[in-house]
């Protein structure tokens, strides 16, 4: 009876282990597609490649910037080009929650490009985000797809954007 039990219990730590391991290699596996899919993003800026851009935001944002007369002059006002291409101010930034529902534990996080465009010195951070999203085997990049300078407008005064940002990234 004990060595039932035993075996029982090594092959239910057998299958949590598998489990894990699986679990570590989609991490893994979502980690090198966002960082894929950012790169393919700064070449694709940097390019002037405006379709390929476009193929690789999410469906929301596809349609948004399909919607309009010109799609590619509408992604030169709604992304900061100059600082993409540049790769100039741009970090990454991610956050994870735990959370219980119908007494499942699930995680989640949040994976973000993000470029700062106001100077280190305001008093008010200026930014634009790109959230990093891994679906199924690719990932896709999910923003809002509104001008730069309608963002900025809604910002309180004491925010200062560089010369160069509105020169240079549709502001």
């Amino acid at each position: 009876m004990k060595q039932t039990v035993l075996t029982v219990l090594m092959l239910a730590m057998l299958v949590v282990n598998a489990v894990a391991d699986d679990a570590a290699d989609a991490t893994e596996r979502e980690r090198k597609a966002r960082n894929e899919t950012q790169k393919r993003l700064r070449n694709a800026v940097a390019d002037a490649d405006w379709q390929a851009v476009v193929a690789l935001c999410s469906d929301r944002v596809q349609s948004a910037i399909r919607q309009q007369p010109d799609p590619d002059a509408f992604l030169i006002k709604i992304i900061p080009v100059a600082f993409i291409a540049k790769r100039t101010h741009v970090s990454n930034s991610s956050s994870s929650s735990v959370s219980m529902r119908n007494g499942e534990m699930t995680r989640s996080s949040q994976h973000f490009m993000v470029v700062r465009l106001s100077e280190r010195e305001s008093s008010i951070a200026v930014t634009w985000r790109a959230e990093l999203i891994a679906e199924e085997d690719k990932c896709v990049v999910e923003f809002e797809p509104i001008p730069l300078a309608e963002q900025i407008k809604r910002l309180p005064t004491s925010a200062t954007v560089p010369p160069k940002a509105a020169a240079n990234g549709g502001l």
